[in-house]
């Protein structure tokens, strides 16, 4: 089930290292999803198509703790402020996620020792018997 999507907003920029796009898709309740692609260097009008043909519709985006008040006549001011807010809730939430992602790593490595020390043990148990 495709979700529907009140606003989508797209930015290129350049972050200091590299272009990338930030993009912003608004559901109908306020809710944000947010994606990044890095593009490496400055794109040309060729790589930027090829990112909306290829890329943009599965970007993975993540869902944010902000809420957005839609207003359709932004000054630039207000601009900037959306997407400076929007690239802060963007790493926030990658942040989140790595976090999460390193506490499971973390958890199954520690399962794949008892495993492995039990396992060894047994062979100890083995040998013993014989």
């Amino acid at each position: 089930m495709e979700e529907k999507f009140d606003e989508v907003i797209t930015t290129i920029y350049f972050d200091g290292q590299f272009w990338a796009a930030l993009v912003e898709k608004i559901a109908p309740d306020g809710q944000v999803r947010v994606g990044r692609h890095v593009f490496g260097s400055e794109p040309d009008n060729g790589e930027i198509l090829r990112f909306y043909r290829d890329v943009y519709d599965d970007l993975p985006l993540r869902r944010t703790e902000g809420r957005f008040r839609l207003k359709r006549d932004r000054s630039r001011e207000e601009q900037e402020r959306c997407f400076s807010k929007s690239l802060r809730l963007y790493s926030e939430s990658r942040t989140e996620y790595l976090r999460e992602r390193k506490s499971l790593v973390k958890e199954r490595k520690e399962r794949d020792r008892e495993e492995e020390f039990r396992h060894r043990r047994e062979k100890r148990k083995e040998r013993r018997k014989h």
